[in-house]
């Protein structure tokens, strides 16, 4: 029998190396697995309803037959998919596809914890992308490296400096995460990446507390995953100045460092740029969820936590319309910075967000006072440049704490979620991929797999709102176009699926010297929005036009807001169909 069950198993191999050509790209799956008792889409490139076997991966049992559904053509790619619902499916395994007429498919897998692996290996990814620090061995052996950017005697910029303060000021802000493919750090992208991850633990703490981390533990009263996201509130502290409570805007060098290591750096000064008023309130908002969710942990950090956000928002009420130009500040400054931006100029949402979370946290009616909800921008799902929906999830999170809260609002932020998350749904089941990206054709910009992982932690709200299952479908669909069942055919987390991008533009995977990239990060993915980088594309589509290629900042770079927006979007996926919870 196991020399019959060998012969079978290097036939099938055979088979799938012989028609590796003939079948790429034909059929789509999420490539990391299936969870048993979830929605189990497969998609196939037909312009006709075509029938179809799948079967074990052996081949010696059909599991399941029938004929494909939903035919129909995607915009976004201008390729025809029609649908195989393999959900009635439960037994973990792996299994096969065969299209009538077409090669049989590589091996899909169904898997009780289908999503852990790939939800560790994203929260790993913050610890290997930690600024001044080494990646020890003792933590991961592929991936360790020396520290680099000790940012203990950072030069305050003279856009920063206070009127009579020393030019010569230097400040010391150690640690924090790397924001994406460079090595600089800025507060307004950390301010959602950290909301993300601390609202993940106030969701779903019961699934995060149980994975098993290889990262240092350093503050022994916190959680293993609290003490991750501590690593970054530590650095964010150290950009708020003492005096005043005015927030830098960016650390930074003057101009991007080159695609070496960080012990390997320009040794260049390293500055602290301007303090903007977004900068004090996504900081103001950030230090107010940290001291309600570490600080039931330590009551230290609860105090330290409430102190500077209390006092970077009263900057900001103070200073309410310092807006980061870096143009501008070059013509009036030297050195010249020429590194990320993050320029947002619309701050109704981040004066809304950071009075709501105070407001969770002191129960002070002051605070609730300035919220205006008809000044969020809700048609598209957060990011670093409009977090409407961050203090909307909040207040609905905690709402039975809230005594004060008007009902009328409570109503009008659950209605603001439910009637996206409707519209993200119409897409889900009138899209050909079955997918709600597209809802908005400004779905495919820079970044857009964070936008679908964003659309998972808007669908996850909505679902604890209304119990509507068709939310927790959507969302698990989003997770399967992310892990590959996208017009790409690609699995767009390094390190994870048949297919996943080898040439990220990112740093450390460039430098490192190793042949596959830094695992666990999010790739921005396909656009046609806005590419400047040079490039030679082959298609011009939404969906499509991407390149894995290190010069492409604008498909290929990495983030840590889109990484923590998987982070969230897998965590809720996790709590709700990992069937191997401790």
């Amino acid at each position: 029998m196991k020399s019959k069950h060998l012969i079978i198993t290097v036939f099938v191999q055979l088979l799938f190396i012989t028609n590796i050509c003939a079948q790429e790209h034909l059929y789509l799956f999420n490539q990391v697995g299936y969870y048993p008792n979830a929605k189990k889409i497969i998609t196939v490139k037909t312009n006709s309803p075509k029938k179809f076997k799948i079967l074990s991966e052996d081949l010696s049992k059909v599991v399941l037959k029938g004929t494909t559904t939903d035919i129909g053509r995607w915009k976004y790619s201008e390729e025809s998919y029609g649908m195989i619902d393999a959900s009635s499916i439960k037994k973990e395994g792996k299994y096969i596809i065969e299209l009538e007429g077409e090669q049989a498919s590589y091996p899909f897998e169904i898997v009780e914890n289908a999503g852990e692996t790939s939800l560790l290996a994203s929260i790993h990814a913050f610890y290997l992308h930690r600024c001044s620090s080494p990646i020890l061995e003792k933590f991961d052996t592929k991936y360790a490296r020396n520290g680099g950017h000790d940012d203990t005697k950072v030069l305050v910029h003279p856009s920063a400096l206070r009127n009579g303060q020393d030019p010569s000021t230097t400040i010391s802000a150690p640690k924090g995460w790397y924001d994406a493919g460079d090595y600089n750090k800025y507060i307004v992208n950390s301010g959602i990446t950290t909301y993300s991850m601390l609202l993940a633990y106030e969701q779903y703490n019961t699934t995060l507390n149980q994975l098993d981390y290889s990262i240092p533990k350093e503050e022994s009263t916190l959680p293993h995953y609290l003490d991750q996201i501590k690593w970054n509130l530590d650095w964010m502290m150290d950009m708020q100045d003492p005096v005043d409570g005015g927030v830098y805007h960016k650390l930074t060098n003057a101009n991007f460092d080159g695609f070496v290591m960080p012990d390997h750096a320009q040794k260049n000064p390293r500055y602290v740029i301007q303090k903007t008023t977004a900068a004090a309130l996504d900081f103001s908002a950030v230090m107010s969820v940290a001291a309600r969710t570490l600080g039931k942990f330590n009551k230290d950090l609860k105090q330290q936590y409430t102190s500077a956000a209390v006092a970077a928002y009263q900057w900001a009420l103070e200073n309410n319309n310092i807006i980061y130009d870096q143009n501008k500040l070059n013509e009036q400054y030297s050195p010249k910075i020429t590194t990320g931006a993050y320029d947002d100029k619309y701050l109704a949402d981040e004066f809304n967000w950071a009075a709501v979370e105070l407001y969770i946290l002191t129960g002070e009616e002051k605070y609730y006072e300035k919220v205006d909800w008809k000044k969020g921008k809700y048609n598209q799902v957060q990011s670093w440049s409009n977090v409407s929906y961050l203090p909307v999830y909040s207040l609905l999170l905690h709402q039975k704490e809230l005594k004060t809260l008007p009902k009328a609002d409570l109503n009008y932020v659950e209605n603001v979620v439910l009637k996206k998350a409707n519209a993200l749904i119409k897409e889900y089941e009138q899209s050909p991929l079955k997918v709600s990206m597209g809802q908005l054709e400004s779905d495919f910009v820079w970044g857009s797999n964070s936008v679908a992982s964003n659309q998972g932690m808007l669908l996850l709200n909505a679902y604890t709102i209304s119990k509507n299952k068709k939310y927790l479908e959507a969302t698990v669909a989003l997770s399967d176009y992310i892990l590959g069942r996208n017009a790409l055919d690609l699995c767009f987390l390094t390190g994870f699926g048949k297919k996943y991008p080898m040439n990220p533009h990112h740093r450390l995977s460039s430098a490192d010297g190793i042949k596959e990239p830094v695992p666990g990060f999010l790739i921005g993915g396909p656009q046609n929005n806005s590419n400047h980088d040079g490039c030679n594309y082959s298609s011009n589509l939404p969906a499509t036009k991407y390149i894995d290629e290190e010069c492409s900042y604008s498909t290929n770079e990495i983030a840590i807001n889109w990484n923590a927006s998987f982070v969230y979007m897998m965590s809720g996926i996790n709590n709700y169909f990992n069937q191997k919870k401790k």
